[in-house]
């Protein structure tokens, strides 16, 4: 059975629920629109997740249908993202910004610390009533901008112990996550449960491959086997750590001890040999950290010729 794409995940809202979607566009950063916003604190404007805010898990998040299809052309004007939270009225952000690129915040994302645009101030009056603290909500420049906090204070490169010369936006570390299917039905087996995909909210999920297969690749050239349309070469740079995301119900928003509490018994770092930093010792590990060599599209169904590492 060939390995192929099952489904396709894009996140706009760094914490937010995420958007099922047919096929995606490969951009530099990630999936299109994938991470490209994200919630900060009113005062330190670092970022905001579910690891402190577990309710973030009920805003839902919209993009209309022509943001997300391969033949979309110029946008409306009053094309937007839409965000619902339970008791709230719907915010529309605009997906074309308009105001000057001077509303920037300085903001932190993990390790980076850079500029990023400020959506204003509805936006952050009704995160603020959603979350229940003051908050904001800012946007991924990503294009270099003399500024005098340096040329590149608007992009975040990632980590080039793992991979040199890539960009991702407000995803944890790299631009995409692959997960199989195969690994979370095993998962589900020792755990005697039937978790859901989305506690691990990956961008990509494939089929056809032995469960944790993943761990074992080390590119993946992606593509429908049209030879009018190259495939998309991904390599896989780094285990996919866990933090406690995935202990919270995706509908309810409520924590509980798995499936780290599993997942410690036979997926951390030790137990997978995962000895070369400190830091992976303890940690448990389920899924893949990617970068593309080149943009395009990926669609369901799509074929991975898959080389080993």
């Amino acid at each position: 059975m060939p390995v192929r794409i099952s489904s396709l995940h894009v996140y706009p809202v760094k914490g937010c629920r995420g958007i099922e979607v047919d096929s995606a566009d490969v951009t530099r950063t990630g999936l299109k629109f994938d991470r490209t916003w994200m919630v900060v604190t009113a005062d330190s404007h670092r970022f905001v997740s579910q690891r402190q805010k577990p309710r973030m898990a009920l805003i839902e998040v919209s993009l209309p249908p022509e943001a997300l299809s391969e033949s979309w052309g110029p946008l409306p004007p009053d094309a937007a993202l839409t965000l619902r939270a339970p008791g709230q009225d719907p915010l529309q952000v605009a997906l074309d910004p308009k105001g000057p690129l001077g509303a920037t915040l300085a903001c932190s994302c993990w390790e980076w610390q850079g500029l990023a645009r400020d959506e204003g101030e509805d936006a952050a009056a009704w995160l603020s009533a959603a979350l229940g603290r003051p908050c904001r909500l800012v946007r991924y420049i990503g294009v270099p901008q003399p500024t005098e906090v340096g040329a590149d204070a608007t992009r975040r490169a990632v980590d080039e112990q793992y991979a040199t010369g890539h960009e991702t936006a407000f995803a944890d570390g790299f631009p995409f996550t692959m997960i199989s299917n195969p690994s979370l039905r095993e998962l589900n087996q020792r755990m005697n449960a039937n978790m859901r995909m989305n506690r691990f909210r990956p961008n990509i999920t494939v089929d056809g491959c032995e469960p944790f297969a993943e761990d074992t690749w080390a590119t993946a050239a992606v593509g429908s086997g049209s030879t009018a349309t190259p495939p998309i070469v991904f390599d896989f740079v780094k285990p996919l750590s866990r933090c406690t995301v995935p202990t919270i119900d995706q509908e309810t928003a409520q924590g509980g001890p798995e499936p780290t509490k599993t997942l410690q018994a036979y997926r951390s770092g030790q137990s997978l040999g995962y000895n070369q930093e400190k830091s992976f010792k303890h940690a448990v590990f389920f899924g893949y950290n990617l970068v593309a060599r080149a943009t395009g599209w990926l669609a369901v169904g799509d074929l991975l010729q898959v080389a080993p590492r």
